[in-house]
């Protein structure tokens, strides 16, 4: 509970310096919105506009689009302005080209930053994803290479399993009287609990701040109101009112509050080969915060015998490598030894032309062929790999 109420206190301090009118209901408010459409990864998008004026989005103002919805996130006043987080919504009936769009509205400047919708249900199985270094490696018997995760978009946390969810958001106590609040001030937005400044904190309603409560933290504005849902679902509800107060005049800024919720299948990383022709042998990584083994680590593959292997990496979501290990023969004569080994080193000394077997013998993957692999060599000729 106090992390709790510590990283809202921290997000309360992002919400300041706003300005605004009268509360309405939230089906006033939101009139300007088309009928509930469906979201998901392939469907919309993320925009971030900046405005001089507080303004309400419509489909109109993205024409050419095919936009038939916009949802308000995130409105933030600013030292210019206004900040706005917008979810746009498209008609995809006859196709939707996701790049085409986001480079369309950054270049004629109504956006400052596209990006996926973290939001839809369907995010993580679309977007976060991970691959490896390399999608094939050629590895000689007793030489090494080394895998690593290339890029990944999720790292021990998903989106769409908060374990918390809310709307915070400010009034101007100028314009809305607060002290008019009832318990059904906010039901038109789905809350439908409301709690006194001085009450327990409680994770399942509405709650009062009172910002003298965190130092640094000062404003015209005396309390911010944060609405938590638990629900799985209800993450939709937040930023259906989120989209629902950011219209209303009295309301200087909304934004929607998630604390992720750690995945432990994603943090427990597992390597494994579906053969005994390579090794692997893991290290480094990342410690998690919470169980789970390390993750990001570094696989090295050894070559053990000649053939084909396949190694795969798990973290809810799989990527794999094919890995072909092979006969280093400086000499070709179907054996690995350490005639091969003086072969290397005479190449290493530009005292013998470079042959295809030659290249064969980078033992350690490094590019080049040198002194160190024929060492390899001799390791594995003495049965030391």
């Amino acid at each position: 509970m106090k992390n709790t109420k510590k990283i809202l206190s921290l997000l309360m301090a992002m919400l300041i310096f706003c300005q605004g009118a009268v509360l309405v209901s939230a089906v006033e408010s939101s009139e300007s919105s088309a009928e509930a459409v469906e979201w998901t990864y392939d469907n919309s998008m993320l925009v971030k506009i900046n405005t001089e004026e507080a303004k309400i989005f419509t489909p109109e103002d993205f024409p050419d689009m095919n936009c038939i919805q916009v949802l308000t996130t995130e409105k933030i006043r600013t030292g210019t302005g206004y900040s706005y987080e917008l979810m746009l919504i498209f008609d995809t009936t006859d196709g939707f080209d996701w790049q085409t769009t986001a480079e369309a509205l950054l270049e004629d400047g109504r956006a400052i930053e596209v990006t996926r919708n973290i939001y839809a249900k369907d995010y993580n199985m679309k977007h976060c994803t991970f691959t490896l270094t390399a999608e094939e490696l050629h590895v000689p018997v007793g030489g090494k290479a080394w895998l690593e995760i290339k890029e990944e978009d999720y790292i021990g946390y998903s989106y769409n399993t908060w374990n918390e969810k809310a709307i915070i958001f400010t009034v101007d106590p100028a314009i809305i009287d607060e002290d008019a609040f009832t318990p059904e001030s906010f039901t038109d937005f789905g809350i439908y609990r409301f709690f006194a400044e001085n009450d327990e904190l409680d994770l399942d309603g509405l709650i009062i701040l009172n910002p003298s409560e965190y130092s640094g933290i000062k404003s015209d504005y005396h309390r911010y109101y944060g609405a938590i849902e638990y629900s799985y679902l209800g993450y939709e509800d937040c930023l259906k009112a989120a989209d629902a107060l950011s219209k209303i005049e009295g309301i200087t800024s909304v934004s929607v509050y998630t604390l992720p919720s750690p995945l432990g299948t994603i943090t427990s990383e597992h390597w494994r080969a579906d053969s005994e022709n390579i090794s692997l042998s893991l290290s480094g990584g990342v410690v998690p915060d919470y169980p789970g083994g390390p993750y990001n680590q570094t696989a090295e593959i050894t070559g053990v015998n000649v053939g084909d292997a396949v190694v795969t990496v798990s973290k809810r979501l799989a990527a794999s490598c094919k890995v072909t290990v092979y006969l280093a023969d400086a000499n070709n004569d179907g054996e690995c030894n350490s005639l091969d080994a003086a072969l290397v080193l005479k190449y290493d000394a530009d005292l013998t032309e470079e042959t295809e077997e030659l290249l064969l013998c980078d033992m350690n993957s490094d590019g080049v062929v040198n002194s160190l692999d024929a060492a390899f060599i001799l390791r594995y000729d003495a049965g030391l790999e």
